[in-house]
């Protein structure tokens, strides 16, 4: 019986033709390979070892991070997404020049830029990178159907307790509130963080991941799911079919 916990997303690595599958990044210290696997090893590893404080902390990042993975591929692969976003204000046009006198060539450049482009997005709101088409994964039209309302507020349920456990001791503040406008919690009470809950929301994460991937697959490279990726996402039912 398969379980949305074990989902991988092995198959991007064999399904996106002629595209950058490793990429480098420097958006975490010194320069490393991202894929789909070791991204998600790290979520292997903490249904491993469940710690619940410092699980749901690592989960929401590994999550953020492969988001951010498939970015870099898709803006890489299509530098003329980049393109008509560009700000003209002077700060910005300085770093620019900067960046184009400091760069050995064109792909240092497009590199630095679409680190300060991935950086820019996960600094603001999470939800943002599923819902809106500002992130250029072209996954928006499928995560701001109204059809998907209640996986994006759980998304955002999960943001924002990872928000409360990292910089508030895990006590319900008016930010929380805010966010989480269904929720029953009340203001300075401490929010639960148990077992049960890491493991739904880490299942839950890894099938958005994979119902991202299978978006990015079909809006950007014109390919369907197969293999694991797509025996996996069988296991992902309550996600609207594409």
């Amino acid at each position: 019986m398969c379980s949305t916990e074990h989902l991988r997303i092995k198959a991007l690595q064999k399904s996106l033709p002629g595209s950058t599958v490793f990429v480098r990044s420097t958006l975490y210290g010194a320069p490393k390979d991202l894929s789909a696997s070791n991204a998600y090893g790290a979520i292997s590893h903490l249904q491993r070892a469940l710690n619940p404080r410092h699980a749901l902390l690592d989960a929401v990042a590994a999550f953020e991070e492969y988001l951010g993975c498939l970015l870099e591929i898709v803006l890489l692969d299509n530098p003329d997404l980049l393109k008509g976003d560009a700000t003209t204000a002077e700060r910005e046009e300085i770093k620019l020049v900067n960046w184009i006198v400091e760069s050995a060539d064109k792909s240092e450049i497009l590199e630095r830029i679409v680190e300060e482009r991935i950086r820019a997005l996960f600094y603001g709101n999470p939800v943002d990178v599923l819902t809106k088409p500002k992130s250029k994964l072209r996954i928006h039209g499928y995560f701001s159907d109204p059809q998907c309302k209640q996986h994006i507020d759980k998304f955002a349920e999960i943001v924002a307790r990872r928000n409360l456990i990292a910089h508030n001791d895990g006590y319900v503040d008016r930010k929380y509130l805010r966010e989480v406008t269904s929720t029953s919690f009340k203001l300075g009470k401490k929010i639960p963080n148990d077992s049960a809950y890491i493991k739904d929301a880490i299942g839950f994460l890894l099938c958005l991941a994979g119902k991202a991937s299978e978006l990015v697959l079909r809006n950007h490279y014109s390919s369907g799911v197969s293999g694991v990726l797509a025996s996996r996402l069988k296991c992902c039912k309550s996600l609207p079919a594409i």
